[in-house]
C-alpha cells in the first residue's frame, strides 16, 4: 500500500495517510461512530461561518464534496493501481477546520496482483465488490447528511459520478480502458438516473478526438459563493462555451 500513498500525496498533498494520532490531524470521522454526525454538524457550521453568503445549498454540497472526494479517489486509484479492494467501512477520514484531508492507514478487503491469467470477469467482480463497499460507506454519509441539512440525492449522486469519471481519467490507461472502466463504474455502483442514463460520462468535445473530458450532468454549486466564478465543466453553462473552456490549457 505504500506505492498508493505515495501516489495519493502526490496527487494532492492533502490526501496522505496518518499512520499514527495526532491532535494536530483534526477530528477524526469514522463511519457508523456515534460522534460522526457531531463531527458534521459542526463542520456544517464552520461551512455556514466561513462563507455565510453562498446559501444552504452551497454548504450541503461542499460538505458532501468534502466527504466523498477521498475515499472515491482511494477506490479508483487502489484498484487500478494496486489491484487491491479497500474496506471502507473501516475507513476514516480527518476534519480540519473547514476541509477534510487525510485518513487514517486503508484496510484490504481482497487483493489480487495482475497476472497472465486474468479475465475481464475478475476484474469486474473487483470493481463490483469495491463499489459495493464504497457505496455503503458513501450511503452512511448522506443519510448522516440529510438529518442534518436537505440535499439533492441525485445531484449528490451524480457529484460522486464526476469524482468517480475524473479519477478514472487520471489512471494510465487508454482512451478506450478509460471509457470500459467508467461504464463498469457506473454500472456497479448505479450511478445511472430513473431512465437509465448515466449521471456522468467520458467523452470528446465535438469535433475533436483528443483529450477526453469529463461531460457532467450535476453541479457542486462553486458558483453560489461567486457567479463570476463557474467551473470550466460546469453543466449550467451553454455547452458550445463549456467544451470550449475545458479544451482550454
Amino acid at each position: 500500500m505504500q506505492r498508493l500513498y505515495q501516489a495519493a500525496a502526490e496527487y494532492s498533498p492533502w490526501l496522505r495517510v496518518y499512520p499514527t494520532r495526532d491532535a494536530e490531524q483534526g477530528v477524526l470521522l469514522s463511519p457508523g461512530s456515534g460522534s460522526a454526525k457531531v463531527a458534521m454538524q459542526q463542520l456544517h457550521s464552520e461551512l455556514a461561518q466561513s462563507y455565510s453568503s453562498a446559501g444552504k445549498v452551497y454548504w450541503a454540497n461542499r460538505l458532501w464534496a468534502l466527504l466523498y472526494w477521498q475515499p472515491v479517489y482511494l477506490a479508483v486509484s487502489s484498484l487500478h493501481y494496486e489491484h487491491v479492494v479497500i474496506d471502507f467501512l473501516a475507513f476514516e477520514q480527518f476534519i480540519q477546520g473547514t476541509s477534510i484531508s487525510g485518513f487514517r492507514p486503508l484496510t484490504v478487503l481482497s487483493s489480487s496482483a495482475p497476472s497472465s491469467d486474468h479475465t475481464c470477469i475478475s476484474a469486474d467482480q473487483r470493481i463490483i465488490q469495491q463499489a459495493e463497499s464504497l457505496n455503503a460507506l458513501l450511503q452512511q454519509y448522506l443519510t448522516c447528511l440529510q438529518s442534518i441539512t436537505r440535499i439533492s440525492e441525485l445531484n449528490a449522486r451524480g457529484l460522486v459520478a464526476d469524482a468517480l469519471l475524473t479519477a478514472i481519467n487520471q489512471q494510465a490507461l487508454s482512451d478506450q480502458q478509460k471509457q470500459q472502466a467508467a461504464e463498469q463504474w457506473l454500472t456497479a455502483m448505479q450511478l445511472y438516473d430513473c431512465e437509465g442514463i448515466p449521471l456522468s460520462a467520458l467523452n470528446y468535445a465535438p469535433g475533436t478526438s483528443s483529450p477526453l473530458l469529463l461531460q457532467r450532468r450535476s453541479c457542486c454549486m462553486h458558483y453560489l459563493r461567486d457567479r463570476h466564478d463557474i467551473c470550466r465543466s460546469c453543466p449550467k453553462q451553454p455547452e458550445s462555451k463549456k467544451w470550449q473552456r475545458m479544451l482550454q490549457p
